[in-house]
């Protein structure tokens, strides 16, 4: 049985076309690279904002931490309102003296080492924040690009289901075709429509949470990045050195410092503070004065601070057995990081050598056995669907790809080198 060529043929040659990978020509307002919404997220996301603030507040307490004990001025005033002698205030006695507390221990130096320390911990809570920052930043960016790719092939689905169910219902009308096949087309055509709905909107979601990152969720703008083909695998070996580098272990580090200079502070606490006291005295007819001293010291008798202490060195040992721990955790998450990465590679890479030259053999053969009318129309449209499937099949490796090649940059170099060499490929 011989079948004829429709006209609608010429359409389809276009629509195969747009499924290979022709963009969206929609225009945007304006575009920002990868780098540019780095920037943006630095200079305008709240919450790093409110912990630099933060962090500037903990370094003013420096200031407070060199400053001496204040000296207490006290009045006396004895040997009145009594009985005999006492009576009134004939009998007064006025002592006017000032005291001064003198720190033992080094107890001011420690202080200060220590506001210096808790600033260094701030500041590195900081960077950490920063880098996981520019991680949801990056992600964010990443995850934009590829919903706008399934935008377009959503957009050549449904070109090829309209030019189906075009041919197909000209097929009806001239008694070819059965009007099933006819309700069956307008249904495909729905379920694309419904499809290509549902990328726009999940690409809206991407870009509003990728605005709202630098604080401005109303900013029109399109990614100028693009997601290429996959080239080769990093270096594993060269990269993974970098990870004991990463900013959790600089904070725990300085962490560790804090609590070891801690423990140094309470051990100066526990030596006793001298109160040194001098001043006059003054007699009841204000003729006679007197100087007077005196000094003392509290007996350390039940208290040398032996509670702050043990716990300090407790904290101080808990903080250094973490560093272990936090680098287990780092390089298993390296482990399985590298895992997704080369999956994705793998998939990528045999999608596109095996499966993408097979399946448009299989589309040239079948489009040439139809303008021999050996086989129908509905047989391209078939395959021309498959390759789109393929596509499809070809981005989510890919999108893995690009993901776990974001979350290894986050563990061995915030700079994110990998990513940025990714999508700056032609």
């Amino acid at each position: 049985m011989q079948f004829s060529r429709p006209p609608i043929f010429s359409s389809l040659t276009l629509v195969a076309t747009l499924a290979i990978g022709v963009g969206s020509a929609t225009a945007q307002p304006s575009s920002i690279t990868l780098r540019e919404a780095l920037v943006r997220a630095e200079q305008g996301n709240p919450d790093l904002a409110a912990q630099g603030l933060s962090t500037r507040a903990i370094e003013a307490l420096k200031e407070q931490a060199r400053l001496r004990p204040n000296p207490i001025l006290g009045v006396e005033l004895e040997n009145f309102v009594g009985t005999g002698p006492n009576q009134g205030f004939d009998g007064a006695v006025a002592t006017i003296q000032v005291s001064q507390t003198l720190e033992r221990g080094d107890k001011r130096t420690q202080r200060v080492v220590l506001a210096d320390a808790r600033s260094e911990v701030a500041r590195r809570a900081w960077t950490l924040q920063l880098m996981q920052l520019r991680y949801d930043t990056a992600m964010a960016y990443v995850e934009t690009l590829i919903t706008a790719r399934n935008i377009t092939l959503a957009q050549s689905v449904l070109d090829v289901s309209s030019d189906a169910a075009a041919t197909i219902e000209d097929a009806v009308i001239a008694g070819r075709q059965s009007a099933a096949e006819s309700a069956r087309a307008r249904a495909t055509v729905v379920r694309a429509q419904v499809a290509l709905n549902k990328a726009q909107s999940e690409h809206e979601k991407r870009r509003w949470s990728l605005a709202l990152l630098w604080g401005e969720p109303q900013t029109e703008f399109s990614v100028a990045n693009r997601l290429p083909p996959i080239a080769t695998l990093p270096d594993r070996s060269r990269i993974l050195t970098k990870i004991d580098a990463h900013a959790r272990l600089d904070l725990q580090q300085s962490e560790i410092t804090r609590r070891r200079v801690a423990l140094d502070l309470q051990h100066a606490t526990a030596k006793s503070e001298v109160k040194i006291t001098g001043g006059v005295r003054f007699m009841n007819d204000g003729s006679d004065a007197a100087f007077v001293a005196g000094v003392s010291w509290p007996l350390a008798l039940r208290n040398s601070n032996q509670g702050n202490i043990k716990s300090a060195r407790e904290e101080l040992a808990a903080a250094e057995q973490s560093v272990a721990g936090i680098r287990n955790d780092l390089h298993h998450a390296f482990a399985n990081t590298w895992q997704d990465l080369t999956a994705a590679h793998s998939a990528a890479q045999t999608l596109r050598r095996d499966a993408l030259p097979a399946i448009d053999e299989m589309v040239t053969i079948t489009r040439q056995a139809h303008e021999q009318g050996q086989v129908p129309f509905i047989d391209v449209i078939n395959a021309t669907r498959e390759r789109l499937e393929l596509e499809h099949d070809i981005l989510k490796a890919e999108a893995d790809y690009a993901r776990a090649l974001v979350q290894l940059d986050t563990l061995t170099d915030p700079s994110l080198p990998l990513t940025h060499d990714l999508l700056a490929s032609p």
